[in-house]
């Protein structure tokens, strides 16, 4: 039976709703997804507001750039993702509950 994960990510400016909320159906510990979630974003220079014309860096601009650059990241992965709609989120989230027997 497969760990499975949700990772969400929150944009500055509206901390309570998520921008992107992507389920994991496998390898979603701290050893598994948690590494490679760590391994995608150290391989960035800087989160920024604006992009520079020169700027070489590997940059994302703002949370959404960045999201987006998740999604493209982990859709390369022979991984089973879903990227889950905002409005189903509470949702798919009862059902899991239910179906998994967990608490949250």
């Amino acid at each position: 039976m497969g760990t499975r994960s949700l990772t969400y990510v929150y944009d500055d400016y509206n901390i309570t709703t998520p921008i992107v909320c992507m389920y994991r159906q496998f390898d979603g510990y701290p050893s598994g997804h948690g590494a490679e979630l760590a391994e995608f974003l150290n391989s960035f220079d800087a989160i920024v507001n604006g992009i520079r014309i020169g700027d070489t860096r590997k940059i994302s601009n703002g949370m959404g750039c960045l999201a987006a650059q998740m999604i493209a990241f982990f859709k390369k992965m022979l991984v089973v993702f879903i990227f889950i709609p905002l409005f189903s989120i509470k949702i798919v989230v009862k059902i899991m509950n239910i179906m998994f027997g967990t608490t949250r």
